[in-house]
């Protein structure tokens, strides 16, 4: 495994230069997906440690609907963002209000891709 440049949480593994498998970490939480010597390897190794049982497609991961179709893995956050109480900004001093402002500029950055 190769630790990614872009990403420090996130980590590759190749096989003559080909990608097999890719691990995400967040906090005590990690997400893997491969091809089925990654998915058997991981799994021979979640059994020698406290790890929660492996999920099958669809489920949900910190927030994020994760599902596969054709072929692909699709990502999305609808149920969660339709969860989100709507605030007013006067409910908020001003340093609380800069405080989840700031959070609000980082979460989508730290969760999705520019694409």
């Amino acid at each position: 495994m190769v630790q990614s440049l872009m990403d420090p949480c996130l980590f590759l593994k190749k096989e003559k230069a080909e990608l097999v498998g890719i691990i995400g970490t967040l906090v005590d939480d990690s997400l893997g997906i491969g091809n089925s010597a990654f998915g058997d390897e991981d799994e021979s190794k979640s059994k020698r440690l406290d790890v929660k049982p492996r999920e099958e497609f669809p489920f949900r991961f910190t927030g994020c609907d994760i599902s596969s179709e054709s072929g692909m893995v699709k990502l999305h956050q609808t149920k969660y963002a339709q969860s989100l109480k709507k605030l007013s900004p006067s409910s908020f001093t001003a340093q609380e209000f800069a405080h989840l402002r700031g959070l609000l500029a980082y979460y989508p950055r730290a969760r999705t891709s520019p694409s």
